[in-house]
């Protein structure tokens, strides 16, 4: 997916937000989901603002995950992108 949002302006950055906990969160509500984050953390600090891609937003809970472990590791979160809701 963030092959296709390189532009002139855009470069995206791979592999640098990572998971600890590898639970699926397909067919889970969301009190399953908020009881088992995914435990997000950083390998590499994104040195511009960061656009979030994610391919399905379901409640909202692993953006908003993502989004503070970068916010509270310095990062600028733009907005959130995902292809289906």
């Amino acid at each position: 997916m963030a092959n296709n949002a390189k532009t002139k302006l855009t470069k995206p950055l791979y592999n640098s937000l990572r998971s600890r906990n590898s639970v699926q969160y397909a067919g889970k509500d969301l009190a399953f989901r908020k009881t088992n984050p995914k435990g997000f953390y950083l390998k590499k600090k994104p040195k511009n603002p960061v656009i979030l891609l994610d391919d399905v937003v379901t409640t909202g809970t692993t953006l908003l995950e993502a989004k503070k472990v970068l916010e509270e590791n310095g990062a600028e979160v733009l907005f959130a992108i995902t292809i289906a809701s």
